[in-house]
């Protein structure tokens, strides 16, 4: 395991009736959706949490790696995913990798999303807390409609006062990581196939991202 990795949180984090209300559980859909997609078998799930998007992928006959740096949470791949280029030696069909990556510095970010690029063939599945809040509702014609509101009120994110031992970061928190800059690292490494806001959960927000570096698009769709 990486030597600087700090355990966030507890086991008893994720237990059921703490860790997952109707937003998360919508998160999982979209998690388990994306993968299911995929023509590819092999998974490689960065970030074990309470193990039930792997038990749905596995009853749905996927090949399921788990990669964790908490061996409390016994992933099949215990390490710091910065670190991820040291450990991984084979390629996954589709990585999941979803409320993770803000557990990191964030100068730290870049790096590890150009590593992740080397260990994946078909599709790669992240998600982003996304601080700016969201206004949604249901139009009878025009069905589901969200639009963003920022917050230009107390939205500069300062480490030493608001950290609390998990998130470094979230997207439009501080001038670094807002959007546009996050999608410019992203589109350093990937093109991104979609991005999407789960109507029931827009604290999450996805990323599907495809690899240059591997076959062609149109071969997996």
């Amino acid at each position: 395991m990486g030597k600087d990795s700090i355990v966030q949180v507890t086991k008893d984090h994720y237990d059921f009736d703490k860790y997952v209300g109707l937003d998360r559980w919508n998160s999982y859909y979209y998690q388990i959706s994306e993968v299911v997609k995929c023509k590819g078998k092999s998974v490689l799930l960065i970030g074990a949490w309470d193990g039930i998007v792997v038990d749905v992928l596995k009853r749905l006959n996927k090949h399921v790696t788990t990669f964790d740096f908490d061996q409390s949470l016994k992933p099949d791949i215990v390490w710091d995913v910065t670190m991820i280029d040291e450990i991984i030696t084979k390629k996954y069909d589709v990585i999941v990798c979803c409320q993770v990556l803000e557990h990191i510095p964030f100068d730290m970010f870049d790096p590890t999303i150009k590593k992740i690029q080397n260990i994946f063939n078909e599709k790669f599945i992240l998600s982003l807390p996304n601080r700016n809040i969201r206004i949604k509702f249901f139009a009878p014609i025009i069905r589901h409609v969200k639009f963003p509101i920022h917050r230009f009120w107390n939205n500069q994110w300062n480490i030493n006062k608001e950290w609390n031992g998990e998130h470094y970061r979230e997207i439009d928190a501080t001038k670094e990581y807002k959007l546009i800059n996050i999608k410019k690292i992203i589109n350093q490494y990937y093109d991104i196939k979609e991005i999407y806001t789960p109507f029931n959960n827009t604290y999450h927000t996805f990323r599907i991202l495809w690899n240059r570096t591997g076959n062609s698009l149109k071969d997996y769709l």
